[in-house]
């Protein structure tokens, strides 16, 4: 992709509310390689820097900076307790792997300008972060740019949020499902419709998983009969 000036990685389970096309020129106005959100709820303790969250993701396509990762991984030095290279970044939850790679690269082998760390608590929003939802540093749902829903589980899995900013982004996502349905010709859908999966499959069942199915959304159709939004 060397053709890009930059590219944007999203996981599948994000929604993007807001505008973001500040946060690309920001990028392109500072010659930033990386732009990213750190993952505050997975700090090890002791560490040098908190990892990556690897939900979201705005980088600079280069075959230099991808080869000097490459090197670093080849060269495995990845230690229980210290992360890489001896440098407390990286031991954590997926810290062998890009949010680790990504954290000890920019913050112990980079310059310092090379990347940007921008506020969880408006990008990548987990609500995993306490003061993202209370006291004076708290953000309202509506004022949040992009959504990443790990700790707020998916809306389609049909497990109900306990927190509101999550129920509110719950029935955000919904909103977008049932106008994507309908451009496409198909009925909206109740969120989480119960007895969904009998339904669909003309049974009630007795069986254990299936009981377990019985709270879920149907997938959206196309005309042929393939579903083009389906569970995860």
């Amino acid at each position: 992709m060397l053709e890009y000036e930059r590219v944007l990685l999203l996981d599948a389970d994000t929604m993007v509310r807001r505008n973001i096309d500040h946060v690309l020129r920001s990028s392109l106005v500072h010659g930033r390689d990386l732009v990213y959100t750190h993952d505050l709820a997975m700090v090890a303790p002791n560490a040098r820097a908190p990892p990556v969250q690897g939900g979201f993701l705005l980088v600079r396509p280069s075959l230099r900076l991808f080869e000097q990762l490459v090197a670093v991984a080849l060269e495995g030095d990845f230690r229980p307790g210290s992360g890489w290279g001896k440098s407390n970044i990286g031991w954590s939850w997926g810290g062998q792997t890009i949010q680790g790679l990504l954290a000890y690269f920019f913050h112990a082998l980079a310059p310092p300008n090379a990347s940007e760390a921008l506020d969880p608590c408006l990008y990548n929003a987990m609500e995993t972060i306490p003061n993202c939802s209370s006291g004076e540093t708290a953000v309202p749902a509506a004022d949040v740019f992009l959504v990443h829903f790990t700790a707020c589980q998916k809306p389609w899995s049909c497990i109900v949020p306990g927190k509101p900013k999550c129920r509110a982004w719950h029935k955000e996502w919904w909103g977008h499902r049932n106008q994507l349905a309908l451009r496409h010709g198909a009925n909206a859908s109740s969120p989480c419709c119960r007895r969904c999966a009998l339904l669909r499959d003309g049974k009630l069942g007795s069986s254990a998983a299936h009981r377990a199915r019985t709270f879920e959304h149907l997938p959206i159709p196309l005309p042929d009969g393939r579903p083009v939004v389906t569970d995860t």
